[in-house]
């Protein structure tokens, strides 16, 4: 839990979104469902942040 909050207060001073990536699905079928579901953001799926 220590080591979620450093990453969230580094985000927060760097302006930007913490996030953790493992998706741990290992089929590409999960994937896409994965994928398709509503809740999941991709890069796309935000504004030009890091421009």
């Amino acid at each position: 839990m220590k080591k979620l909050k450093i990453v969230d207060a580094y985000a927060k001073k760097a302006g930007k979104p913490a996030a953790f990536t493992e998706t741990g699905l290992e089929s590409v079928s999960d994937f896409l469902k994965f994928y398709s579901d509503p809740y999941t953001a991709f890069g796309k799926d935000f504004p030009d942040l890091y421009k």
